[in-house]
């Protein structure tokens, strides 16, 4: 068995793509995932899968969202042991833990295209590429940003999930 941490995008947000956590975990639970604890209303899953090709599981819970639920949900799955290094090389361990978050790739992005970025990296904002996780330190609050999860997503032709630091840390604590 191997550990994941599944992550979904945009739901229960704004009162749109609504999912109970407890619905979510019976229909994992029937997808032969086992051991499942969610995390918060925001689409934040650890749980375990004798499956090992990540895409196919990815696949695999965002089709069965849109079936059970009827809302297609972009699916990004880290397993574990990936969580907890992505965690460690953090560049950014020295800045207030308000203003970091982590864009979760569904790809692995060409660096070049994070040039596309710099416009929109405004009031000293800053993001680093490593693997497929787009660091990012904030100094201003998130949401007046104009560096969003839409505009990650555009430029680096990929689909991302955005989550505050917190969150991620929580998630590696409850993956152990």
């Amino acid at each position: 068995m191997t550990k994941y941490i599944i992550l979904l995008r945009g739901i229960n947000v704004g009162g749109h793509r609504k999912i109970l956590m407890k619905d979510l975990k019976e229909l994992l639970a029937q997808k032969e995932f086992s051991e499942i604890t969610t995390y918060i209303q925001s689409g934040n899953i650890i749980c375990n899968s004798a499956k090992k090709n990540i895409k196919i599981l990815e696949s695999l819970v965002q089709e069965s969202i849109l079936e059970k639920f009827g809302h297609d949900v972009p699916v990004i799955i880290r397993t574990a042991k990936e969580w907890l290094k992505l965690v460690a090389n953090n560049p950014y361990q020295e800045r207030d833990i308000d203003e970091l978050y982590c864009a979760f790739l569904a790809d692995t992005v060409d660096a070049s295209l994070l040039t596309e970025l710099v416009p929109y990296a405004t009031k000293n904002e800053i993001y680093q590429l490593l693997d497929q996780q787009l660091y990012l330190a904030y100094p201003i609050k998130v949401h007046q940003s104009k560096l969003s999860n839409n505009i990650i997503e555009k430029k680096l032709n990929t689909t991302a999930t955005v989550r505050n630091w917190k969150t991620v840390l929580k998630l590696a604590e409850l993956s152990k």
